[in-house]
């Protein structure tokens, strides 16, 4: 696979303001669970550290996903929506017996 496959991502119209989205909800993380971190954790950056974590996830979900074929997801789409309509009654199921 060549490098310019990959390349789609910065061309792509959504990709910076999805981008300032993510680094929007750092800095907004930051300043606002400082105080609660330390109350919880004794640690002022123990939420950012988290979050820096889940958005590091992300990105590597968001690039493996992106390397996934469009044919193939589109092969899949029944599969995947009937998948994600099981999940919702499930979640749905646990969280009513709470």
């Amino acid at each position: 696979m060549s490098l310019t496959a990959l390349s789609w991502q910065h061309k792509q119209p959504l990709f910076l303001p999805w981008l300032a989205l993510m680094v929007l909800g750092l800095i907004m993380v930051s300043t606002a669970s400082t105080g609660v971190g330390e109350h919880l954790a004794h640690n002022y950056f123990y939420f950012i550290i988290r979050q820096v974590i889940y958005v590091f996830l992300g990105l590597i979900t968001f690039y493996v996903v992106s390397l996934i074929l469009i044919r193939l997801l589109q092969q899949w789409d029944v599969v995947f929506l009937l998948a994600a309509i099981v999940a919702l009654i499930v979640v749905g199921a646990l969280l009513a017996n709470r």
